[in-house]
């Protein structure tokens, strides 16, 4: 493909998804890069609704009754007429198959949020137009490549998330929570996140550990359902989201975190809740090798079962005060493992691996065919079975 094409504006990534304007861990990873690389990151939003925050996010409002030749056409106006850049990277993958031939980077990424129930049949659909795949999760980034044994290794790459704790947090991490105060924070939706589970999981908590509080911290299309579901409980406060210092004082206020999804990458409201000293409870996605699990697998309990997760939190409730000081020493150590490099320095060990094992003459992308170019953006979706 030779060099990055000079006539054009040249940046060193540039980011796609279908919003940047979407919530949770997603955009936070995803503006943690923008603002560490700055002027060198530009992003691509896909479907109208974004709100344009700088000139550097490109907006092509596209919609899912536009056919693929028509959101096709507004990406090459729009991105590859104007830009080049040295690295895509699709969020999820959204929009990979759809524009990797028209895509002006030397190299594409898949960038992977989250372990899809149906990960086996992404990774190999995306496989077929990505150079790499990076992950969240390690424990993911392991599975996608036995789901790939012909990919070399130097192809997956595994980014942990950069947290930025506010000093105040860190110099309280540790004092001493009396209080039975357990939090979810996220998105309020019975899809994935399953809150479904919370009515039936307080029941269970109402028989083995009677003196406590629940509290919610967030907003979700499922908001009213769970509001009505829990109505009458007076130790249960919703607190809607919460942004900055009020968010920070909210977790540290909680004794334990809970997590009722079908699947996760890496919740980044986790890490948050180890680095304010609040004890995570969280499902076994990964048979004990998730970020939790190399901490304390005590911790992790059966997907969906609600009886094990409470089990696994009246224990956790009865820790000393040592195996409680050695938990958070242990949990801060391997936090700190991700602080080590910067971002912008995993990211180039990565793209020169690719650039040495994979030559630019294996990277051509067949254009897709006229027949599909005029299927509506839905039906595309709806044909591959999912819309990350």
């Amino acid at each position: 493909m030779g060099g990055i094409d000079q006539t054009k504006e040249s940046v060193l990534y540039l980011h796609h998804a279908k919003r940047l304007h979407c919530g949770g861990g997603m955009e936070t990873v995803m503006r943690s890069h923008l603002r560490e690389s700055g002027e060198n990151s530009h992003f691509v939003s896909f479907l109208r609704g974004d709100k344009k925050d700088s000139d550097r996010q490109h907006c092509l409002d596209g919609s899912p009754n536009l056919s693929l030749s028509g959101l096709r056409r507004l990406y090459k106006t729009n991105i590859l007429n104007r830009l080049s850049a040295r690295a895509s990277l699709y969020h999820n993958c959204w929009g990979l198959d759809l524009f990797a031939d028209l895509d002006p980077a030397q190299l594409r990424i898949g960038f992977f949020h989250s372990s899809y129930p149906k990960l086996e049949k992404f990774v190999r659909y995306y496989g077929q137009f990505a150079d790499g795949f990076v992950f969240v999760n390690e424990a993911m980034m392991d599975r996608s490549r036995r789901i790939l044994p012909h990919w070399d290794e130097s192809r997956f790459a595994y980014f942990p998330h950069i947290l930025k704790i506010p000093a105040s947090i860190e110099n309280q991490r540790y004092q001493p929570r009396d209080d039975v105060r357990i939090g979810y924070a996220g998105r309020l939706i019975k899809k994935q996140k399953r809150i479904d589970r919370i009515p039936a999981f307080l029941e269970q908590l109402d028989r083995h550990l009677p003196d406590y509080t629940f509290e919610i911290l967030g907003d979700g299309p499922d908001e009213g359902w769970l509001q009505q579901a829990l109505a009458g409980r007076k130790n249960v406060l919703f607190h809607d989201w919460k942004k900055g210092s009020e968010y920070w004082e909210t977790l540290q206020r909680w004794k334990f975190t809970v997590f009722f999804s079908d699947y996760e990458g890496l919740p980044i409201a986790l890490m948050e809740a180890l680095a304010c000293g609040v004890i995570p409870l969280y499902p076994d996605y990964y048979d004990g090798r998730d970020l939790l699990g190399q901490i304390d697998t005590s911790l992790l309990y059966r997907q969906g079962g609600m009886e094990d997760l409470v089990k696994s939190l009246c224990s956790a409730n009865q820790w000393s005060i040592e195996r409680t000081k050695q938990f958070f020493e242990k949990s801060q150590s391997i936090l700190a493992t991700n602080t080590e490099d910067s971002l912008e320095i995993r990211y180039d060990r990565f793209l020169t691996g690719l650039d040495e094992s994979l030559p630019s003459a294996q990277r051509y992308r067949q254009p897709i065919s006229l027949m599909r170019s005029l299927t509506p953006l839905w039906r595309h979706n709806r044909r591959v079975n999912w819309d990350q």
